[in-house]
């Protein structure tokens, strides 16, 4: 069950706000605010944002695991369409013109989870966000 701490969700969105790597924002998206949906959509906004166009910062968040942490975001908050749109568009951003991160992308389960939260919130906003999110970083 997610836990919804105040001051620990305080202290996560200071460092959500603060980070300015990726790898210290894919850092944050492990530790104990990963407990909370709405943290870990500003981090997959945030980290979408540090990547898009962006193609070194990319490959560091590829090195720093963020794919993955993402699908473990979806899969931990499946109820969450929230998390669930703002995780939806970072895989693609994420494998855009770099070969290892496609690969690290299909290691991690990134279409099982685009797909099952597809599936999970097709009645909800999620399904008018298809066709507009899982283009908007594919060139």
């Amino acid at each position: 069950m997610p836990v919804h701490i105040p001051s620990l969700a305080k202290r996560g969105r200071k460092a959500i706000q603060d980070a300015t790597t990726v790898e210290a924002l894919v850092a944050a998206m492990r530790t104990k605010h990963a407990e909370i949906a709405e943290l870990q959509m500003m981090a997959c906004l945030k980290l979408r944002s540090m990547v898009t166009d962006n193609a070194d910062n990319r490959a560091k968040a590829g090195n720093a695991g963020a794919v993955k942490a993402a699908v473990v975001a979806m899969r931990g908050h499946a109820g969450s369409v929230g998390l669930q749109r703002a995780a939806l568009t970072m895989p693609s951003c994420m494998i855009t013109e770099n070969a290892d991160n496609k690969a690290k992308a299909g290691n991690a389960g990134a279409v099982e989870a685009v797909v099952a939260a597809m599936r999970t919130h097709e009645a909800k906003k999620t399904q008018n966000c298809k066709g507009r999110c899982a283009g908007q970083c594919v060139p």
